[in-house]
């Protein structure tokens, strides 16, 4: 590999790195994620055989899953299970509103930024984002030591 030619198109490599993360990211107004949704207060298995696909729009910039389990006015414990389109700020479980009431009795909520990522048991990691970390430590490697 030809380090001088590397080291002579930095500012390419950089510019292209910066390109790729601005236009793969949640907040960039020309993507819009696809969201898998549904509630239940049955099971997650119920909720998916009921699904759809919904497409998030600004300033919904998350796909979301979101269980919920409380204590009902009458004792019962009641359960809810919800996919869906979120906010940035949801995906913490203590910003979640119904997870600071005093009759929760679990909360969990898992976000992921990727097309229809909110399928499965738990949520995907962004491999867009994951691959541009990568290149960039290595470009960042190359360059340091050949700089």
């Amino acid at each position: 590999m030809d380090f001088k030619i590397l080291k002579n198109n930095r500012d390419l490599v950089y510019t292209s790195l910066l390109s790729f993360y601005i236009t793969h990211s949640p907040f960039y107004s020309g993507e819009a994620w696809r969201c898998y949704f549904c509630k239940s207060d049955v099971s997650w298995d119920h909720c998916v055989e009921n699904r759809r696909v919904d497409i998030c729009k600004s300033p919904l910039n998350r796909c979301t899953k979101f269980f919920w389990e409380y204590e009902h006015e009458n004792g019962t414990v009641v359960q809810l299970y919800e996919k869906g389109c979120g906010y940035h700020f949801e995906c913490d479980s203590c910003s979640r509103h119904e997870c600071a009431l005093e009759k929760s009795r679990k909360c969990e909520v898992n976000c992921c930024l990727a097309d229809l990522c909110n399928n499965g048991p738990t949520s995907r990691i962004n491999t867009p984002l994951l691959w541009v970390t990568v290149l960039a430590t290595v470009t960042r490697i190359v360059f340091k030591s050949n700089g």
